[in-house]
């Protein structure tokens, strides 16, 4: 076998799934490298096959449709039903990685329908033969399994999944395909929940502002499953309310992903990283993108900014990212540099110092940006006046909140406010 190939699946566990799925099909399983040629055969071949090898093809014709084949599963990156020049059909798959082949499966033949003697007859066009050659061949066409359409297509997905996971590509793709099914089963769960509730549909700002609320302080602990509870419930809300009309749901998730790159940026993360992320992410959005690849895309990119903001700590920084879900869950009251170096267990100087390294600012200008930004969501949520905003987000007064609210957002924050 070829080295490229082995050198991603080990020869013994390729070949153990080859003839498991010869034996549990019961067809032969053929396996052949980019050009055609052969490089290993599971099940006893067809005789019908043996036939048109031998007596009616060409030399070289059958390695010829195989490599065609091949190049063609690539392309698709699917397996797929072809029929060869004499009628039987194939189930054809790519083993590929990164766009390049390294050998193709083919299964079969087999037939949709009875046999009959116009396959011969078709043949016998382009292929002239004795009488006596087409009645063998009819003998051993009349041999060949027959297949129903609706079984085929399922075999041919069957052969997906059974080859899908043996290469690294396959298997991160099997695993997306996993995740999207979860992620969906969480959200039909939440869908669930708010028709038991009784709620109408239309949408209730204020409630859909609240849950990105709930959702976008959690994002500043780097609680990766807590964050994505919130976002399927979150998006079960959205589904529930738009009837799971993808363009409301496409503008829902521009909007989502513009409030998750603020808050990454406030909690650290590189605003050009983020800029970069975000122009991505929202490139994607715009696509024509099925719902559940929308959900599964704000899932990835809710990740993506946690990682953000996250990246620089190693293990030895667990101080910083404690620090930081403490600071996102106790924001509303007066937290001192003593307080959040005792919880996470360092003295106050070797705190400070490395959180400014780790993050790139201080402890207080963090938890300042923070009650920033959680204010600025009571101000869109709420008919609160500034003083009681102020106080909500853990500020001594409402001076001293407009003057740090300016010094960050660029205006005070009446303006900004409008």
């Amino acid at each position: 076998m070829e080295n490229a190939l082995l050198s991603l699946v080990p020869e013994e566990k390729l070949s153990d799934v080859l003839r498991t799925l010869n034996v549990c099909v019961g067809l032969p399983v053929l396996l052949i490298d980019p050009e055609g040629a052969a490089l290993g055969s599971f099940g006893e071949p067809s005789a019908c096959c043996l036939l048109l090898k031998e007596r009616v093809f060409l030399e070289g014709e059958c390695r010829e449709m195989h490599r065609k084949v091949g190049r063609r599963a690539l392309d698709t990156g699917d397996s797929y039903v072809f029929s060869c020049r004499a009628g039987l059909n194939h189930i054809c798959y790519s083993l590929q990685d990164h766009n390049r082949l390294l050998a193709s499966v083919l299964v079969g033949p087999f037939l949709m329908g009875q046999a009959d003697s116009t396959l011969v007859g078709g043949l016998m066009e382009h292929y002239p033969m004795p009488a006596a050659l087409a009645l063998d061949l009819y003998d051993e066409l009349n041999e060949v399994p027959v297949i129903e359409p609706a079984r085929a297509g399922h075999l041919s997905r069957l052969v997906r999944y059974l080859l899908g996971p043996l290469l690294p590509e396959g298997r991160v793709q099997q695993q997306r395909s996993r995740e999207i099914l979860f992620q969906q089963s969480r959200i039909n769960e939440s869908i669930q929940r708010y028709k038991g509730d009784g709620k109408g549909k239309a949408m209730d700002p204020d409630y859909l502002r609240e849950k990105e609320r709930n959702l976008l302080g959690e994002i500043k602990t780097g609680d990766t499953r807590r964050v994505k509870g919130l976002l399927n419930d979150l998006l079960g809300y959205v589904l529930f309310s738009e009837g799971g009309r993808i363009e409301r749901v496409r503008i829902r998730a521009m909007e989502l992903a513009t409030l998750l790159s603020r808050v990454a940026m406030d909690g650290g993360a590189m605003a050009e990283d983020i800029y970069e992320l975000n122009d991505s992410f929202v490139r994607m959005i715009s696509r024509g993108q099925s719902i559940d690849e929308l959900c599964y895309l704000l899932q990835d990119l809710a990740e993506c900014f946690m990682n953000a903001m996250f990246s620089p700590m190693d293990k030895g920084n667990a101080y910083v990212r404690s620090a930081l879900g403490y600071a996102a869950r106790n924001y509303m009251r007066p937290i001192t540099l003593q307080e959040i170096a005792g919880h996470v267990g360092l003295s106050a100087n070797y705190f400070s110092r490395l959180f400014q390294e780790t993050v790139g600012v201080s402890f207080h200008e963090h938890l300042s940006r923070v009650r920033v930004e959680e204010s600025k969501r009571l101000m869109h949520s709420t008919r609160d006046s500034l003083a009681d905003i102020a106080l909500a987000v853990g500020f001594a007064d409402q001076s001293y909140y407009s003057k740090v609210f300016k010094r960050i957002v660029g205006l005070p924050p009446g303006k900004y406010r409008g």
